[in-house]
């Protein structure tokens, strides 16, 4: 299931076998939840938010780079290997930073689209489409060392239930 476009030109495309394992109610919590994907604009916010955050990982890596080479190893001219080296593991290590930053924010608008899926089909519908999901790829909750992971890439639907329970006091 995945929404794209613009509000006005926006898709959603369904699979068969999301409307073979899901009940009418159940499909109609997750069409809503990619209703709301699209009405947020959250497919451009995402690639923006890409776009800046790799922009910045690239300045600052090169700034690092910089003062690695003229500090530590005292190069006056040029660009000499130190940069190089210093810019390559600062752009490794931003990088994972600005990751776990982005699967924050990809995270939230999740939920935004829990929310507003929630408020289009009703509660109820939605909570019973994410256990759905739990039941049809029986995820495990919280048993691996990669759980925190998984939420944050959105795989782990139970859990996901749960705190969406949470969220909206059901």
């Amino acid at each position: 299931m995945h929404g794209v476009g613009k509000p006005v030109h926006a898709l959603v495309a369904v699979s068969s076998g999301l409307l073979r394992r899901m009940s009418h109610d159940e499909v109609e919590a997750v069409i809503s939840h990619e209703i709301t994907h699209i009405a947020n604009g959250d497919m451009v916010t995402m690639a923006l938010m890409q776009g800046v955050v790799n922009t910045f990982v690239y300045f600052f890596a090169s700034i690092i780079g910089h003062v690695v080479d003229r500090v530590i190893f005292q190069n006056e001219r040029g660009q000499g290997m130190g940069y190089f080296i210093a810019q390559m593991l600062a752009q490794m290590a931003l990088g994972i930073l600005a990751t776990l930053l982005v699967m924050w924010f990809s995270r939230y608008r999740e939920f935004k689209a829990d929310t507003g899926g929630a408020s289009l089909a009703g509660r109820g519908k939605m909570i019973a489409a994410l256990q759905a999901l739990q039941r049809v790829f029986d995820w495990p909750c919280l048993q691996e060392p990669f759980n925190r992971l998984s939420m944050n890439l959105g795989l782990d639907w139970f859990c996901k239930a749960t705190l969406y329970k949470k969220i909206i006091g059901y």
